[in-house]
Parts: structure tokens; C-alpha cells; sequence
């Protein structure tokens, strides 16, 4: 999972602040998550048009 991988992306890219920036709102998404899984979740949904 991406949070085990979060301190080794921050140490190899320490010094880029938008990669920081997008680490640091993963691990506010795993805090929320966490936090509030039996009231959150993800749904996903394929639509397609017809002609």
C-alpha cells in the first residue's frame, strides 16, 4: 500500500515541494479514511453512451 511507501517518496523527493504537496494529500486521504471508514468509502461507475 501507498502508505508504507510514503517515507521513502518523501526522502527521494525531499526538495520537490508538489510531489511533497501530493504525498502529504495521500496521507491526509489515509487519515480521512481511516478515521471515518464505517461512514466513507468509493464508489466507481462505467458508463458508456449510446449512439
Amino acid at each position: 500500500p501507498i502508505e508504507k511507501e510514503l517515507p521513502l517518496l518523501n526522502k527521494k523527493y525531499q526538495g520537490n515541494e508538489i510531489a511533497l504537496g501530493v504525498f502529504e494529500e495521500f496521507r491526509n486521504e489515509i487519515n480521512f479514511y481511516n478515521k471515518y471508514s464505517e461512514f466513507y468509502g468509493y464508489e466507481f461507475f462505467v458508463m458508456q453512451k449510446n449512439n
